[in-house]
């Protein structure tokens, strides 16, 4: 079905209670109401053998009318979303690892013309892509060939093959990942990843088995897995696979893998693995049409719907990552063949997944469990785990995609602040993004606007921005760039952006404990006032009891000079004034919650917390703790609800102390 014919049903498709006029399409779709009836008769012609049909009648216009549902929602889900995914602009991102697929992973060689076609580019186009392909290839003594009658191939020894197949695909991939993140613990003590990832490959281009980059790294971790549970004496169920026969390619694939495999490891496996282990490749094969519940197509159109409503709640685009989308398909295809032949597989990572990983963990499935497909099966937690490590990668992916945007604070000269510019990008090359120079009394809310974190060589401790600070000594020394690592690491998205904050490692007595020495009864209280003067008048006058006379002027100072400094409203409901200058003795905190709503200027006028800061000028060894509960409460709306209910300062302490 061509783009404009596609346009043209999905736009039908969304009004099909209502009839349009030749008008309202056009509009919609951008063509003319000539072209429009044009293109109707031929989408009704392809219509007619799927179960619907396109209706006309005069003087009201134009309705699709289905007649059997099942049967044109799949033709429909096929055409429309086939056109909405496999799109140029698709293939335009991927052109290099679809070429190197094709010709090395895969060891075949294309036609040109062949090429031109799927990639939907002209020769001169794929000509400059191929002179691309070929500076990345000249180190491992790679070059591109072509002839006549067979097509452009890649031609070298099969060594540097390999060593060029390992860099590209799997350089900074899957397998490093499970070394890196989970390489630590007992699960892949003496498990050789790389050795075992070669293996796969060669076997798979010694049977010209057509294979992706996605489907090796699954083989590898189920690999890895499955030599964890035979170490560990745990096996899989010995119940019967219907779908996977000896003969089949898949099958030799398979038990060539595993024989070598054993000699790697020095280890036997039995029988049921093999098959276990062709389930992953039979559902990359043309072979596994008949065995799947439904197309790899539409089952990509589901996944890729969940995860672009997942993005309302999760800090991530995951509906952009085509590695993750190809990744799941794969693996839910293999899934539903475990499913339908009664296979229980035991995930030996669950434990550490759910206690480690928990959040990525409930985020898959509360992703996943909305596709129509899979909302009715029952699937184990050990199959959520699997699915839970993709989005694992996906989230390691998109933390290294981000730049973290830096403002760099200095009190003296330029040329040290510049020195301190140059050390951190040194250190943090592209992962982050210096957006500003600053001096501290340059400072104000334009500058800080889109920024994720403030390096400042001048201790802002005692200043609450709505993002962290971390001061550091201009030669950026170790400990320095340890505290600014560990900030970056908590800056990176969150797969559940209200648990972002609220993990700590305190016990509930230490936390309780810091919240008396900030908070006090006296120092509370829920008020009916709407002007933010008076307000700050009795919040003040609180916080001043045990202070010095001078102590009430000098506040009311700071407050004034550190709202001209930068804005202090944290949201449309949460302020957080606070003085430039310490003035206290001790560090306290005032609170005032508000129903009604306060108003503090002329753009905010419903403010219900205001939580007024007050420094010691001595030490403040705890503020920071709690400052950082009041910036996680600004993305906790049912808190924030319950708060507004209190009676009384217990109820306030208990709430409070969810939040560090």
């Amino acid at each position: 079905m061509l783009k404009k014919e596609s346009n043209l049903l999905q736009t039908l498709y969304q009004n099909k209670n209502d009839f349009l006029t030749a008008s309202d399409i056009a509009t919609t779709i951008g063509m003319s109401e000539r072209t429009v009836r044009t293109y109707i008769q031929q989408v009704n012609e392809k219509l007619s053998g799927y179960g619907a049909g396109i209706i006309a009648k005069r003087g009201m216009g134009f309705k699709l009318e289905v007649s059997q549902a099942d049967k044109f929602e799949q033709y429909y889900q096929t055409q429309i979303i086939s056109n909405k995914l496999i799109s140029p602009k698709v293939l335009i991102e991927n052109r290099e690892n679809y070429l190197l697929t094709r010709l090395l992973l895969n060891d075949s060689s294309v036609l040109f013309d062949t090429l031109m076609s799927e990639l939907f580019i002209s020769r001169s186009t794929l000509s400059k892509v191929f002179r691309k392909l070929k500076q990345q290839l000249l180190p491992y003594k790679l070059t591109i060939q072509s002839r006549a009658g067979k097509g452009v191939y890649i031609s070298g020894s099969e060594r540097d093959k390999r060593r060029f197949i390992m860099a590209y695909f799997f350089g900074q991939n899957y397998v490093e990942f499970v070394q890196e993140y989970l390489g630590d613990t007992h699960f892949f003590a003496g498990i050789q990843l790389e050795a075992i990832t070669l293996i796969i490959i060669e076997e798979c281009r010694k049977a010209q088995l057509n294979i992706q980059d996605f489907i090796i790294q699954n083989l590898v971790l189920h690999l890895a897995l499955s030599i964890n549970r035979l170490q560990k004496a745990i096996s899989l169920s010995t119940n019967e696979i219907r779908h996977v026969s000896h003969a089949t390619q898949a099958y030799q694939v398979a038990q060539g893998i595993i024989t070598r495999v054993e000699a790697l490891q020095a280890i036997q496996f039995p029988q049921q693995e093999v098959a276990f282990l062709a389930l992953h490749l039979v559902s990359n094969s043309s072979t596994a049409t008949a065995a799947q519940e439904m197309p790899p197509l539409i089952l990509e159109a589901e996944i890729r719907n969940c995860l672009a409503s997942s993005e309302q709640y999760a800090s991530y685009h995951f509906s952009e990552d085509t590695e993750l989308i190809s990744a799941l398909v794969a693996h839910i295809i293999a899934m539903q063949l475990r499913i339908t032949n009664g296979m229980v597989l035991v995930n030996p990572l669950l434990d550490k997944v759910k206690s480690d990983f928990s959040a990525v963990f409930q985020l898959t499935q509360d992703i996943l469990s909305s596709m129509p497909h899979l909302s009715a099966k029952p699937i184990s937690e050990d199959e959520w785990a699997y699915l839970t490590l993709h989005f694992m990668v996906a989230i390691e992916k998109a933390k290294d995609k981000q730049p973290i945007r830096v403002l760099v604070v200095c009190a003296t000269g330029i040329g040290s602040a510049q020195l301190l510019k140059t050390r951190i990008e040194k250190t943090f090359g592209k992962t982050i993004e210096i957006v500003g120079l600053h001096g501290y009394f340059d400072l104000s809310q334009a500058v800080i606007k889109d920024v994720d974190v403030i390096i400042s060589s001048i201790d802002l401790d005692h200043l609450v921005f709505t993002v962290p600070t971390v001061h550091v000594s201009i030669f950026l020394d170790d400990d320095d760039i340890k505290k600014v690592t560990d900030i970056f690491d908590n800056l990176r998205p969150h797969a559940n952006p209200h648990n972002a904050e609220a993990t700590s490692s305190l016990t509930l007595s230490q936390k309780r404990q810091i919240c008396q020495q900030l908070f006090s009864s006296d120092c509370f209280f829920k008020t009916s006032e709407t002007q933010k003067s008076k307000v700050i008048d009795s919040l003040l006058e609180q916080l001043a009891q045990n202070e010095d006379d001078t102590y009430l002027t000098k506040m009311s100072e700071q407050l004034k000079a550190r709202e001209q400094l930068s804005s202090i409203i944290f949201s449309d409901s949460i302020v957080v004034p606070h003085p430039v200058v310490p003035q206290g003795s001790t560090a306290k905190i005032a609170v005032a919650i508000s129903e009604q709503g306060i108003k503090w200027d002329a753009d905010t006028d419903a403010v219900h917390f205001i939580f007024l800061l007050s420094p010691s000028k001595i030490e403040n060894p705890h503020l920071t703790i709690a400052t950082k509960a009041i910036v996680a409460l600004l993305e906790l709306p049912d808190i924030q609800s319950r708060l507004l209910k209190v009676e009384n300062f217990d109820d306030f302490l208990d709430l409070f102390l969810s939040l560090i």
